[in-house]
């Protein structure tokens, strides 16, 4: 570990830990690991505790900032009734309430919705115009993002690829066959593809304008496949009959008379908004029991559920461990299991992590991993819930690749996502 990170221009270790508290805000990947006190309010309060504010200045701030987000009519639920978009509301307005200098953001629109996901981002440019803070955002998902941001820095293999503003950046990956081009939006892709120089489009907007004035008209012919109807297989594999289900008897009823018939060999994608029910249903899919209903499953169906917090999965100490751990009872033969677990950890590019501790890897490597795991136990149905929070488009197209191999080989998929690109591809 070498270099120095400076703080107006001096060393970060140097600070206080009030003032690195107080000065330089974090809100991490997963918003339950932030969450630390029961209530909306005492959530928001906290931070200014453990400054050793004045009760005064405390209740001044936390209703301002409560007042900013448009938090009042939850201030006072408990923190676990929250949806996944409040959950990371929160987490971003109990950092803003001690009003940081420097704001860092590490995949906030993660897990999040479509419209969840356009309205943090909404409030994250509010907190940069309106308090002036300095933000910092690590980010996948740049629909929206890169008409607001000040400058695009891409980071590729640890090493910084291009550090400029977004438009000139754009620019440059236009005479470029850079994997990278796949990560940025779709818009900055079609300029890549067709531009003349004349200037890189970043929003939707933008784009439509440019392709209006610039692009020449070009023959396109729709495929066949598109035109022809596919005709759903005749063998479901299992069923919802008018399923009800809710967590605890005092709370409301989350699935309410659903039905659904999961035909054999298809890919279903599941979408919707945050708290709709989605991953709920996917549980009950998997084997948690209904209050009301039944699911009706094929006779020695195999099924394997990869849920959305994929560190459930995880109970060894090495990526190589867990892997082999898929193979637990097994009676194949060894060279089979290790010719598996080989193919495996390629498709999902974790050679390199083979000795690392699950935890260690990032948010979208443990994903890969969790991925590995699952398909190792070759089910007939797999459930897939947020499989893409976290991974970058160059690796989300490498999955989508795999996916729809394994479900020509005849496995059925039941995929929830708010990735609407990949649904669409």
């Amino acid at each position: 570990q070498s270099g120095s990170i400076l703080y107006e221009g001096q060393p970060l270790p140097q600070l206080t830990a009030r003032r690195q508290a107080a000065e330089i805000g974090f809100v991490g990947q997963n918003p339950d690991n932030q969450l630390v006190t029961d209530k909306v309010w005492h959530e928001l309060a906290f931070g200014l505790e453990n400054l050793g504010e004045s009760s005064d200045l405390i209740r001044r701030r936390v209703s301002e900032t409560a007042a900013f987000f448009g938090m009042q009519t939850w201030f006072d639920r408990s923190v676990d009734t929250l949806s996944g978009g409040q959950k990371k509301l929160l987490n971003l307005a109990s950092v803003v309430v001690m009003q940081p200098a420097v704001l860092l953001l590490d995949e906030p629109t993660a897990q999040l919705d479509p419209i969840a996901s356009a309205n943090l981002i909404q409030m994250i440019e509010k907190i940069h115009r309106e308090l002036g803070t300095t933000i910092i955002m690590v980010e996948h998902n740049l629909e929206g993002l890169l008409s607001s941001a000040d400058r695009l820095v891409i980071l590729e293999n640890g090493q910084v690829r291009a550090d400029d503003r977004p438009r000139a950046v754009g620019e440059a990956l236009r005479t470029e066959t850079a994997p990278v081009l796949s990560i940025m939006p779709a818009t900055l892709q079609l300029y890549a593809q067709l531009g003349d120089g004349s200037g890189c489009p970043l929003t939707v907007e933008e784009g439509q304008r440019w392709l209006e004035k610039t692009a020449a008209p070009r023959s396109w012919q729709q495929p066949k496949d598109w035109a022809e109807e596919k005709k759903l297989a005749a063998e479901p594999v299992l069923a919802a009959h008018d399923v009800w289900f809710r967590y605890d008897r005092e709370q409301p009823d989350v699935l309410r008379g659903l039905s659904l018939t999961i035909q054999k060999g298809e890919w279903y994608a599941l979408v919707g908004g945050n708290g709709t029910g989605k991953s709920t249903l996917l549980l009950t899919l998997a084997g948690a029991a209904p209050f009301r209903g039944e699911i009706v499953k094929a006779r020695s169906l195999r099924l394997a559920l990869l849920p959305q917090d994929q560190q459930l999965l995880f109970s060894r100490k090495t990526v190589q461990l867990e892997l082999a751990d898929a193979f637990t009872g097994s009676t194949l033969p060894a060279a089979v299991r290790e010719a598996a677990l080989a193919e495996v950890s390629r498709l999902c590019e974790l050679d390199a992590f083979a000795q690392r501790h699950p935890y260690d890897l990032s948010g979208g490597e443990q994903q890969k991993l969790a991925l590995a795991k699952v398909l190792l136990l070759k089910p007939d149905l797999l459930l897939l819930d947020e499989q893409g929070k976290g991974v970058d488009a160059l690796f989300k197209t490498k999955m989508g690749q795999l996916l729809k191999t394994l479900q020509r080989q005849g496995m059925t998929i039941v995929m929830v996502s708010h990735d609407l690109t990949f649904c669409a591809e």
